[in-house]
C-alpha cells in the first residue's frame, strides 16, 4: 500500500454482525482501513458517538427482523462519508437493492479475504480523496437550482440527520401540518417521489461527489435549450 493510502490507526473497522456470525470473521481483513472492531447490532446507537473515526462499516442484514436495514440506515445518517458494505443472505428478494440505496457495496453472503481487503483499501482511497463537503452544502445546491426557501431546505436538512418528525418541528418551530406542506413542496420542486429518496440523493453526493439535483431535470432542460 503507498503512503497516500496507508490507514490512519486512530480509525475504526466497524463490523455490525450478530455473535457467532461468519459476517464477523472479516473484520481481521478490513485492518487497512481501521482497526477491527466487531459489535452487535443494539451496540451500534452507543457506537455512533465515535462516527468521525470510521474508516468503513460493513452491516449484517437479515431477513428475520430489520434491525439490519435500519443499522445501515443509521450507519449512513451518522457518517454520510464513510465507506459502508453489507452482507445480505441469499433468496432475499428485492433487499439487495432497498440495502444498496446506502451502501457501496452489498456481498450476498460474508466475502473472501480478497473481497474484504479490497473494500477496506477502498475505504482507505475514498477517505484520503474526499473533501469537505457537507450535507448543507449539497441541500444548498438543491435549493439553488430547484428554488427552495430557506425553510424548504432546512426541512430537507432535518430530514438528513434522520429526525424524527417531532424533533423537526419542535427544532423548526412549526406544527405538524406546516413541516407536512414544507414537504409537499420540496417533493415537488425536487421531483423526488419520497423524501428518502431525496435524502439518498443528498447523501449520495456527499459521499461519492456529484450533484443531489435529479438528473433528469438536468437533460429535460437541455433538451428544450437544444430545440430552441
Amino acid at each position: 500500500m503507498s503512503a497516500s493510502l496507508r490507514a490512519d490507526k486512530t480509525l475504526v473497522s466497524l463490523v455490525v454482525a450478530g455473535e457467532g456470525s461468519p459476517v464477523r470473521r472479516i473484520a481481521p481483513w478490513l485492518k487497512a482501513a481501521g482497526r477491527p472492531r466487531p459489535i452487535a447490532h443494539d451496540e451500534l446507537l452507543s457506537a455512533r458517538e465515535g462516527a468521525n473515526r470510521w474508516g468503513c462499516v460493513v452491516v449484517e442484514v437479515g431477513t428475520a427482523n430489520s434491525d439490519g436495514i435500519d443499522a445501515v440506515r443509521a450507519v449512513r445518517h451518522a457518517a454520510p462519508c464513510v465507506a459502508l458494505a453489507a452482507v445480505v443472505p441469499r433468496d432475499v428478494g428485492d433487499l439487495v437493492n432497498r440495502v444498496g440505496e446506502h451502501c457501496e457495496r452489498v456481498w450476498v453472503c460474508a466475502p473472501d479475504r480478497r473481497c474484504a481487503e479490497a473494500f477496506a483499501r477502498r475505504a482507505v482511497a475514498l477517505r484520503a480523496c474526499r473533501g469537505n463537503r457537507s450535507v448543507a452544502s449539497v441541500v444548498g445546491e438543491c435549493a439553488e437550482y430547484d428554488g427552495l426557501d430557506a425553510r424548504e431546505a432546512e426541512l430537507v436538512v432535518h430530514a438528513c440527520a434522520a429526525e424524527c418528525d417531532g424533533d423537526v418541528c419542535v427544532a423548526m418551530g412549526i406544527g405538524d401540518a406546516w413541516r407536512a406542506k414544507l414537504r409537499t413542496e420540496v417533493l415537488r420542486r425536487t421531483h423526488a417521489g419520497t423524501m428518502e429518496e431525496l435524502v439518498n440523493r443528498v447523501l449520495r453526493a456527499v459521499v461519492y461527489g456529484g450533484t443531489a439535483v435529479r438528473p433528469v431535470a438536468r437533460v429535460r432542460t437541455a433538451s428544450m435549450r437544444g430545440t430552441r
